[in-house]
């Protein structure tokens, strides 16, 4: 009889903790808001369908394609507290059904339980938000192996990238399902 506790893999079975802090739902669903009132534009006096700005910065669109790098490269390393460090100390991960992981002692609990890691490759969709705090829409290809078997896992996800008090950018709030 197998008495270990099961491992808990990103994007696949995350830990399940209290509810949301008040704060911290309320700022992705307005990122997300915001994000879509800056597309739409009013409907013209014409009856052209209305135009839709689509420029994205490429100088923010290229710190989160970096910081990408260097989560896949920590990951494909085998270092999963590096892959942690890139979170902030008070970040947040939320899965499917209600399911999170909060604070910098979890968020190294949840990465410090891939034992096998294989590779990780995440695709930037958007990029948008102001220098200082940027939300990124992607899509996460994660592979691992565990007890032989190798898995994938694919997942949407949107991610809030904040910069620190050391001017570094880090995971502030990790959604994915």
């Amino acid at each position: 009889m197998d008495t270990r506790s099961p491992l808990v893999l990103p994007h696949l079975q995350p830990l399940r903790l209290p509810l949301l802090q008040p704060l911290l739902l309320p700022l992705l669903l307005g990122a997300l808001a915001l994000s879509a009132c800056a597309r739409t534009s009013a409907a013209p006096a014409s009856s052209a369908p209305p135009q839709r700005e689509d420029v994205e910065d490429p100088v923010a669109r290229a710190l989160v394609v970096e910081r990408n790098r260097a989560l896949m490269d920590r990951y494909n390393a085998g270092d999963m507290l590096g892959v942690a460090a890139l979170y902030a100390d008070d970040a947040v991960m939320l899965g499917p059904d209600g399911y999170r992981v909060e604070g910098r002692a979890a968020i190294d609990a949840y990465w410090a339980r891939i034992e096998q890691p294989l590779d990780w490759r995440l695709e930037v969709v958007r990029v948008e938000g102001e220098r200082g705090l940027l939300h990124q829409r992607g899509v996460s290809h994660l592979r691992y192996r565990r007890d032989g078997q190798e898995h994938l896992s694919t997942v949407q996800f949107v991610v809030i990238w904040a910069r620190q008090a050391d001017g570094e950018y880090r995971v502030a709030v990790d959604a994915y399902w």
